[in-house]
């Protein structure tokens, strides 16, 4: 197996147990997932990958601070 390969299979175990956190109630109202990799303190070496959803109710919930419906959605 090359290190591409491993690294692929790697990624999709990492995506997939993030995927499976997801409690059944809010994988049925997730509205948005979004996938963030970033080098932690600007070191490329240390890559981070962040994983985060937003579900129905806490878009509905955080729009009387968003600027609109959207941006309770995405963020």
């Amino acid at each position: 197996m090359s290190s591409a390969d491993a690294f692929e299979i790697h990624i999709h175990d990492v995506i997939h147990r993030a995927i499976n956190v997801i409690s059944p109630d809010d994988a049925a109202q997730t509205d948005a997932m979004s996938f963030w990799v970033y080098a932690d303190q600007d070191d490329p070496r240390r890559q981070v990958a962040d994983f985060n959803y937003n579900t129905t109710s806490n878009a509905k919930s955080s729009e009387d601070d968003a600027a609109d419906a959207d941006e309770a959605t995405w963020n």
